[in-house]
């Protein structure tokens, strides 16, 4: 997981998802049956693939998890630049675990593994 290294303010900028942007054609290449545990939807035409990202030591927006009760963070994608960036939905404060809602789409064929 990802935890806040200081205090956040509400809409303070957390961070651009990063990694590999692919096409949807790409994306179900590498990824056949759909299941990617690091890749994020830009839009309906492309995906990042933060698969490589998510191995970095430093924090990076793919170790953050997901809640779908206790989110404090909201993705916004920017098409035109195809970037998905994370700001803070709330006040946060150092150590706090920054999560969000990875959305229903993720837990398609998945809603055994969702814990809440």
């Amino acid at each position: 997981g990802g935890y806040a290294a200081v205090a956040l303010k509400q809409g303070a900028c957390v961070g651009v998802y990063s990694g590999e942007l692919l096409s949807n054609a790409q994306f179900f290449q590498r990824y056949p049956d759909g299941m990617a545990d690091y890749c994020m939807a830009v839009d309906a035409d492309f995906v990042i693939d933060g698969v490589d990202a998510a191995k970095c030591e430093e924090f990076v927006c793919a170790h953050m998890n997901h809640s779908r009760e206790r989110w404090n963070v909201v993705r916004r994608a920017r098409r035109r630049t195809r970037e998905v960036f994370f700001y803070a939905a709330r006040d946060i404060n150092a150590g706090e675990e920054l999560l969000f809602d990875y959305g229903r789409m993720y837990w398609k064929n998945r809603e055994r593994q969702e814990l809440e």
